[in-house]
């Protein structure tokens, strides 16, 4: 194909050679040759349902739904694609009603592994989704202002491990290279919650264990 490609370059670039003399420069057929200058060349072995345009745009809007936290999976890019050639009347014969399967998803995280990747995400509650980097710097600074002459023994640092049944986890489309893929939802999760204190000076707490029940 680098051959061929050449030789197009060259027919197309050249005013005075004839098609003959560069089919024969580069070993192939003038037919060959003919046939790649004069018409746009489909790509060996199946056909893709979407253009490279039309795959972009949905990574686009894809990584663009994930940085919002309301990310897709691929099941939502399986519906999307659909929609997409019912709009614009293209019947692929390779879907069932126009409808992708997972092997259509597979290759097109195959071809864009390194803008999308597969990933499971973690929930969070809208609350916590709306603090912004501002809200968190005013917290540092009022804290710096709270801690001033309060002694070491009176400062905790604490951190907890989740032990969860957590039925809602699944796996998402997003940004290739994303260290926390998370999704906007009501509600989140039910846990057990193992936490660890230590204070300032060095003294470990005994471990806490929270959990919701009636009687605690």
């Amino acid at each position: 194909m680098e051959i061929i490609k050449k030789a197009v370059e060259e027919y197309a670039s050249s005013r005075n050679v004839k098609l003959e003399e560069v089919a024969k420069k580069y070993g192939i057929h003038k037919s060959v040759l003919y046939r790649h200058c004069t018409r746009d060349m489909k790509q060996h072995g199946g056909q893709r349902a979407l253009s490279d345009e039309t795959d972009m745009f949905l990574i686009e809007n894809i990584n663009k739904c994930a940085e919002w936290g309301y990310p897709l999976d691929t099941l939502d890019l399986r519906y999307i694609v659909k929609m997409y050639l019912d709009k614009i009347g293209i019947i692929h014969k390779r879907f069932k009603d126009n409808f992708p399967g997972p092997d259509f998803v597979q290759s097109f995280l195959l071809r864009h592994k390194n803008e999308i990747s597969q990933r499971v995400c973690e929930n969070i509650k809208r609350v916590r989704a709306k603090v912004s980097p501002d809200t968190i710097k005013e917290y540092f600074t009022e804290l710096e202002k709270s801690l001033n002459g309060v002694p070491a023994s009176n400062i905790l640092n604490y951190d907890e491990t989740n032990l969860t049944d957590d039925p809602g986890r699944k796996k998402i489309l997003i940004k290739r290279g994303c260290k926390y893929p998370e999704r906007v939802l009501n509600h989140t999760k039910a846990s057990v919650s193992i936490m660890m204190a230590g204070t300032a000076d060095g003294k470990m707490l005994p471990p806490y264990v929270v959990y919701k029940a009636t009687h605690l």
